[in-house]
């Protein structure tokens, strides 16, 4: 997703487009990313529930969930950087999650 991001940036520098983009089609794909945003963090409520409400942390990976939470950490700091907000407030609900996780496995395991 960065390196769309960066491909884009050079082609608005390039070709100077407008926002909100007159193609409908581009608007409805730059709606779409806020959308997404929203909706892809929300794939981790499940194993959120899964540690926190039933406390089992079984087959939960306190590494892989510790390297997604300081992973996140540079992708919001890009997202803030460049004030994109899709980026912003997808890193930012995706670091709450991960943090949330990875901490749920600690107290619980």
């Amino acid at each position: 997703m960065v390196l769309y991001h960066l491909h884009l940036r050079k082609r608005i520098h390039l070709l100077k487009e407008k926002y909100p983009h007159p193609k409908a089609f581009v608007r409805f794909i730059d709606n779409l990313m806020i959308i997404i945003a929203i909706a892809a963090p929300l794939a981790t409520l499940p194993q959120i529930y899964k540690v926190w409400i039933e406390q089992n942390t079984q087959g939960v990976s306190l590494l892989s969930w510790g390297m997604y939470s300081l992973i996140g950490l540079p992708l919001l700091a890009y997202g803030l950087i460049h004030k994109e907000r899709p980026l912003i407030l997808l890193y930012s609900l995706n670091l709450i999650a991960n943090i949330a996780v990875f901490f749920g496995t600690v107290i619980y395991r």
